[in-house]
């Protein structure tokens, strides 16, 4: 059909036939270019219709029976697909969406592997952010109690695993948001655990990481609050809460506002109350062990510096009760102290000295001691004469005799 719009032979009916036809041209035209062009995120690209065979057209399946669940069969194809393809790109979205179907059957540790193999191979790739939130998910999961299938039969805890998962994501990735959530999320897993040691290395590790993220003075909080959970009461050592009272000032100074919103001046308060409760259990051993002047030592440090303490006035009644004593610090000893050598449990010797009758000074110069009589040296390399055993055994009768 000729479609020249000013051939004379078309009527206003041959005309419109031919606008028609145009148009549907025009329609299918740009249909086709649509077709054959991808949009990158920058520009469209040039693009062939996916063709089985080809990784465009083994992917679109692979993607097509994940949407349709069928996780199993879309696993094998991934393993076909990279064994025919193993040079295209396109590879990383295969081990990607081999590690989805994985999670879909609930074989969370053999996903990870997906995933870590993938951002192995394609370190800087496209899809490497995807891994990522996949693998947190997995840690996240095994932390709050998901098991680990071992030998498609058993199920073991996997908390460490999830821990160890989310340290990888740590290092693939240390300036992304994702690397500092998943390290706060460690911190916090072990302060739940009890792991305090743990959680406060953890909550600095962030914090000198990462100086400005808005999350720093959370973290810095959490570490005080674990370093103070580490105080296990009177009758262990208190640098826990020294130190978690330097770092309740720090944060004091730093962010104000926060300290305000946690309470950290009733904090410092009761951390206060402690360290005067440990000092009045010290006076409390010494006054049991009958070592009353080392226990108004300490009975009067607390009355000194934690008067505002209700272990001051307690205090003050020990000293009451202990009445005028001089206190000592059981690590000194007074100047004119000297050791006794008696024996112990034995009561030392009364001398009476009558002061009227003069006493001799002793001289205490020492005098040589007498040298030992040598002893006869004895040739044992000769052997004795007989007469000379016969005289010895008949010296020794004699003697024997005279005595009876």
């Amino acid at each position: 059909m000729n479609l020249n719009w000013n051939n004379p032979k078309h009527g206003p009916r041959g005309r419109l036939m031919v606008a028609v036809s145009c148009l549907c041209i025009a329609l299918l035209w740009c249909g086709s270019v649509q077709a054959e062009k991808r949009w990158d995120g920058t520009k469209w690209i040039e693009e062939r219709p996916a063709v089985l065979g080809t990784p465009r057209g083994d992917i679109a399946t692979i993607r097509a029976l994940l949407e349709a669940e069928r996780v199993k069969e879309a696993v094998i194809k991934v393993e076909g697909f990279l064994a025919r393809h193993a040079h295209s790109p396109l590879c990383e979205e295969a081990m990607n969406l081999a590690g989805c179907a994985k999670i879909a059957q609930g074989h969370y540790w053999d996903a990870y592997e997906w995933f870590e193999r993938q951002i192995e191979e394609f370190p800087n790739g496209p899809l490497l952010s995807r891994a990522l939130d996949r693998e947190y998910q997995i840690g996240e999961a095994f932390l709050q109690g998901r098991k680990r299938r071992v030998m498609r039969v058993l199920k073991l805890s996997a908390e460490g695993e999830g821990v160890e998962i989310l340290d990888k994501i740590t290092e693939h990735s240390p300036a992304s948001f994702l690397a500092r959530k998943a390290l706060l999320r460690i911190a916090k897993y072990h302060f739940d655990e009890g792991e305090f040691d743990e959680s406060v290395r953890r909550y600095d590790e962030f914090v000198e990481q990462y100086p400005h993220s808005p999350k720093r003075a959370m973290a810095m909080i959490q570490a005080a609050h674990a370093s103070l959970q580490r105080y296990r009461g009177v009758q262990w050592d208190t640098d826990p809460l020294h130190e978690a009272a330097e770092r309740y000032r720090v944060i004091q100074a730093a962010f104000p506002a926060a300290a305000k919103a946690e309470g950290i001046a009733s904090i410092l308060a009761e951390i206060h109350a402690s360290l005067a409760h440990k000092v009045y259990h010290m006076g409390l051993f010494y006054e049991r062990t009958k070592k009353p002047r080392a226990a108004a030592y300490y009975y009067s440090m607390v009355v000194r510096d934690y008067r505002t303490t209700r272990w001051a006035s307690d205090a003050r009644t020990r000293l009451g009760v202990l009445g005028n004593i001089i206190p000592l610090k059981p690590s000194l000893l007074p100047k004119d102290f000297k050791p006794s050598r008696v024996a112990p449990n034995m009561p030392p010797p009364v001398v009476r000295v009558n002061p009227a009758m003069p006493v001799a000074t002793p001289n205490l110069e020492l005098q040589p001691a007498p040298k030992p009589t040598p002893k006869p040296v004895v040739d044992k390399s000769k052997p004795i004469p007989m007469r000379d055993l016969l005289k010895e055994l008949r010296k020794s009768r004699e003697d024997t005799s005279k005595k009876d």
